[in-house]
């Protein structure tokens, strides 16, 4: 195992990172007027991170780019800043490097670990292949341009560059309208066994371990309980692993602008987020909180980074074994009252997490007519 670590860890610093250059400010500049945001749309990434913030008050004004729409002109630079939103186009660089001395600071939003993500065996050969194209190599041929990395999250920072001045750790901090919905109360334990119930698990394509994880887990619950459902979001890698699993029903990852209105007009009961130990799980923000309470689901979480240990908070974190998240399960499968009750501890925290964008970005809410803060 630990020539497999040795050779992981070499081969993850083939991998280029985005790297900061301190000076990229452009001297000339002497205020910044605005903010550019280069996202392609829609982006969970600028709407879970980005969004509220720029919104804050005494933050500049800013402006939304998609650089994939081509027919659009590329936005004027003159005294901006810019926000890379986790990928940057070929189009967007030659942008920056064309007008950098328009500009007044360029930055990098990033909520993955796209080193893991690129040598993990979890991710399809074709999925690794556009990452490298579509995110890696452009944010590599920023070079010096690049004045700021936003991270997601503090191990996430680490890996792009330590303690480094330009590395900043921004975790998310949702709109409300993201997650608000009205939640049910009730006032004394209801024990059912026949009132039917949803359990979902809304992956992406990169999750192999943890639906193998949770195959023998539900197969056991669907057969004790015939009122349960179970939904699954997957790929065709991980379909087959839940063909012979009766009450379940299997579904393709969908857009994010039809997961966001599906959540708003729908509720899950139990939604179940597994998260195996490997490195690409390691540096995962908990952003599944918000999809959570927008679903007005009650859920069980991975005891990990991103999620944190078993606590008292009134949340299910539990480490990844089988018996205790069968028996978890099942729990909340019976016990309405223990649902509304754990639904409301993540509806909390996930209230909590937006309040975080009253401040806006630190870097640039005295931005304008201050270029040294750039």
């Amino acid at each position: 195992m630990r020539v497999y670590e040795r050779l992981m860890r070499w081969l993850r610093n083939l991998v280029p990172k985005p790297r900061v250059n301190l000076s990229a400010n452009v001297q000339r500049v002497t205020e910044c007027r605005r903010v550019i945001i280069f996202a392609r749309l829609p982006s969970p990434t600028y709407d879970y991170y980005l969004a509220a913030r720029l919104s804050a008050p005494g933050m500049p004004e800013f402006l939304v780019f998609d650089p994939s729409r081509l027919a659009e002109p590329l936005p004027e630079a003159r005294e901006s800043f810019v926000i890379i939103c986790r990928y940057a186009s070929l189009r967007t660089v030659r942008w920056i490097k064309q007008n950098s001395h328009e500009l007044c600071g360029v930055a990098l939003m990033i909520d993955d670990d796209l080193a893991s993500v690129i040598l993990s065996g979890e991710a399809s050969f074709r999925y690794r292949v556009k990452l490298l194209w579509s995110s890696v190599l452009p944010t590599f041929l920023l070079g010096r341009h690049l004045s700021v990395v936003f991270a997601s999250t503090p191990y996430l920072a680490q890996i792009l560059g330590g303690g480094a001045k330009g590395i900043r750790v921004l975790p998310p901090a949702p709109p409300a309208t993201m997650f608000t919905r009205d939640m049910p109360s009730t006032a004394a334990p209801v024990i059912n066994h026949g009132t039917p119930i949803v359990v979902a698990y809304h992956a992406t394509s990169i999750h192999v371990s943890e639906h193998a994880f949770l195959v023998p887990v539900l197969r056991e619950i669907l057969s004790d309980r015939p009122n349960v459902t179970f939904e699954v979001f997957g790929g065709r890698q991980v379909e087959r692993l839940w063909r012979d699993v009766p009450q379940v029903t299997f579904r393709r990852p969908m857009s994010w602008m039809d997961y966001l209105e599906e959540g708003k007009s729908r509720k899950i009961d139990i939604m179940l987020v597994p998260l195996a130990p490997l490195p690409i799980n390691e540096s995962r923000s908990d952003t599944k909180r918000i999809d959570i309470v927008r679903y007005g689901a009650a859920a069980i979480l991975s005891a990990s980074t991103a999620y944190g240990l078993e606590d008292d908070s009134g949340e299910i974190i539990l480490p990844l074994e089988v018996d205790r998240w069968k028996e978890s399960i099942l729990r909340l499968i019976d016990d309405e009252h223990l649902r509304t009750k754990t639904a409301a501890a993540t509806a909390a925290k996930v209230a909590a997490m937006a309040k975080r964008s009253a401040a806006g970005l630190e870097l640039l809410a005295s931005v304008a007519g201050k270029n040294d803060t750039c």
